[in-house]
């Protein structure tokens, strides 16, 4: 039995399909609905791909400039900033939560 109080999605409009084969008109029109992109949900794509391609370049922009100073920095200067970083990431996530896209783009790096 189909529950009225639920948000409608693709299996159910199926299963009521295979019920009520008199509405297919309708069950058609509402999967071509529930098909359709809002411009609310390009704009959430659209943050979501940004906000990790921001730090995916901040990342990589870090990683540059400590590869090529590499070589003039000493060994605990070296591990002192792969830690800082990871610390740091750790932070950033810690501090936004993980639910939010900031903590989860801080967990990427």
């Amino acid at each position: 039995m189909l529950a009225l109080d639920r948000p409608a999605d693709t299996e159910a409009l199926h299963a009521l399909r295979e019920r009520a084969p008199t509405q297919e008109e309708a069950i058609n029109r509402a999967l071509d609905r529930l098909d359709r992109r809002t411009p609310a949900d390009w704009a959430w794509l659209g943050d979501r791909l940004l906000a990790f391609l921001g730090a995916a370049l901040l990342g990589s922009g870090v990683i540059y400039l400590l590869a090529f100073n590499w070589d003039d920095l000493g060994r605990y200067a070296q591990l002192g900033l792969v830690q800082a970083a990871l610390i740091a990431a750790w932070g950033v996530s810690f501090y936004k939560g993980v639910d939010r896209i900031s903590g989860q783009a801080g967990m990427i790096l």
